[in-house]
């Protein structure tokens, strides 16, 4: 069977990281080369693993653009096959904006009933929250249970796995029906591809297609998968954008501030497009006057810039460190104050979400929903 599919996720269109407008053009810029590359690859269709969107009410212009990228994969005859993300459901109970383009005839949203492309199966199931991995488990032993539809079968989630992230994980790789030969994954925004002998085939996360607020400021590849079915197994391989906007992280120590600056002017003006700046700064008795003077030289030729400073101790303890696992660092404080995962989590992956991006009602709605069925004893 001669089949070539593309795989992407968590596109976020409608995002503006730090507020700044031209960001939200590069998260359409990556969404367009992407499917672009797929185009010229010669795809048979497209699976979306969700969050297609940034928020449950995207604005006007993420609506127009995907919009218009669906008509022109519809005129070509190129499928494309999604599932919902928690970006993309409104707690308030709305109709997700993504539903609309099924509507329209221009997308597929996939459920656990099979939906066919040709000899090729594919089942999805959209986001379900930490609080209802239970009954997650049992929607995936159901799909596990029902006799194959076609020659290739393909599932389609946007659920973390323990063993690709244990702080965003909601289910096990051991909870994963059997039986498929591709597993389109989504939530996580790293790129992540395994093997587990007791599924078959290959379980991947392409990642998101775009620096997200939550990843901050840090040097990234984002990217797609092309998986080809042509042969006894799937063979995914996974495509660099190359339009990504450049992110750059800096450590420096405080004394050393003014010659690093000038030097650091010089490589951001030779850079292509305008990069996203993160300088951290080490030492004691630091000046904010002194430091905001020094990077004066660079900022104008960044789209962004923060900087952070790190006290030292008189022992040369850096007194605030950055954690590496941000999240997770987020997660553990979280739990340990609230004195529960389940708490953290709903806090942290369920509110945080719409809070961060302005939708309070979405938010407040999401309260009221978890006290009327009793979650955490509300």
């Amino acid at each position: 069977m001669d089949v070539t599919f593309g795989h992407i996720s968590d596109t976020h269109l409608g995002a503006m990281p730090y507020g700044v407008p031209e960001r939200e053009d590069d998260f359409y810029g990556a969404f367009g080369e992407a499917l672009d590359s797929l185009v010229r690859d010669g795809v048979k269709f497209i699976v979306h693993s969700g969050d297609i969107f940034d928020t449950p009410r995207p604005p006007g212009t993420a609506l127009y653009k995907l919009a218009r990228r669906l008509m022109d994969l519809r005129e070509r005859g190129i499928g494309f096959y999604f599932v919902l993300g928690e970006h993309d459901i409104s707690r308030m109970r709305e109709t997700p904006s993504p539903l609309l383009y099924q509507a329209l005839g221009l997308a597929t949203e996939l459920k656990s009933e099979p939906v066919l492309n040709g000899e090729v199966e594919l089942v999805g199931l959209h986001k379900r929250r930490k609080a209802e991995a239970g009954k997650l488990r049992e929607e995936l032993a159901g799909i596990g249970a029902a006799p194959p539809r076609g020659s290739r079968r393909i599932l389609v989630l946007h659920q973390g796995i323990v063993e690709a992230n244990k702080y965003a994980g909601e289910i096990s790789a051991q909870d994963l029906p059997r039986g498929f030969h591709y597993y389109a994954m989504g939530h996580l925004h790293d790129r992540y591809e395994h093997r587990f002998e007791f599924l078959g085939g290959p379980l991947c996360y392409p990642g998101s297609t775009e620096i997200t607020l939550n990843e901050g400021i840090e040097p990234k590849e984002k990217g797609f998968y092309i998986v080809d079915m042509s042969g006894d197994e799937p063979s995914p391989q996974w495509v660099k954008l190359r339009g990504t906007r450049p992110h750059v992280n800096f450590s420096v120590r405080y004394e050393d501030l003014r010659g690093f600056a000038a030097e650091l002017a010089s490589r951001i003006r030779e850079m292509e497009r305008k990069p996203m700046v993160r300088i951290e700064i080490t030492g004691k008795d630091m000046r904010n006057e002194e430091i905001i003077a020094a990077i004066k030289q660079f900022e104008a030729d960044a789209l962004y810039l923060e900087w952070a400073k790190h006290e030292v101790e008189e022992t040369g303890r850096v007194v605030t460190e950055r954690p590496e696992d941000l999240r997770g660092k987020m997660m553990e404080l979280a739990a340990g104050i609230m004195g529960s995962e389940d708490l953290a989590a709903f806090a942290l992956e369920e509110l945080l979400p719409q809070l961060r991006s302005g939708d309070v009602e979405s938010a407040v709605g999401i309260l009221y929903d978890a006290f009327k069925r009793g979650r955490f004893g509300l």
